[in-house]
């Protein structure tokens, strides 16, 4: 990642700076909503983890432990039913970098730190939903698809999966 970019913890003050890059980065009917964002920093703060140019916030991930879910129906009923911290599975919630940045290792760099994160915690693997046009892209990160992709806020999801 470029020397001009640095990671930090995310904190609540910096909702709105998240709530932008969600914004770019994703479909309108993806997006996180301000609350949702907020129920995150709030379960698990040492999950969240955002990239700052400057005074900008450019990209941000969190991630937390659930229990061991692996459809897309056990993974969609909020957060707060999700997390468990005694969990033995790190679920990636959030990977946005803002459309304009996207293609300088941001998101890699989130995702390391998300794995780096899980690994902190004891958990056996980190697992994630997106879309298979990513398939290239987690697949370099060393994560497998578990799960064939089903219908999730109107587009088609497959869940991944990297053993730790």
């Amino acid at each position: 990642m470029s020397s001009s970019f640095q990671l930090r913890a995310a904190t609540p003050e910096d909702l709105r700076g998240l709530l932008a890059v969600e914004q770019s980065a994703f479909p309108r009917e993806r997006w996180a909503t301000r609350e949702s964002l907020a129920r995150r920093l709030e379960l698990f703060p040492g999950g969240s983890v955002l990239a700052e140019a400057g005074a900008e916030i450019v990209a941000f991930s969190n991630g937390f432990p659930i229990r061991d879910l692996k459809t897309q129906s056990e993974l969609d009923p909020g957060d707060e039913h999700l997390f468990s911290p005694e969990g033995k599975v790190w679920l990636l919630r959030n990977l946005a970098v803002k459309q304009s940045m996207q293609g300088q290792g941001l998101g890699r760099e989130l995702a390391r730190e998300q794995i780096r994160l899980a690994q902190a915690a004891g958990v056996r693997c980190v697992r994630l939903t997106a879309p298979p046009e990513l398939s290239g892209w987690y697949t370099g990160l060393g994560f497998t698809m578990i799960r064939s992709p089903e219908a999730f806020h109107g587009l088609a999801q497959a869940v991944w999966e990297q053993a730790l």
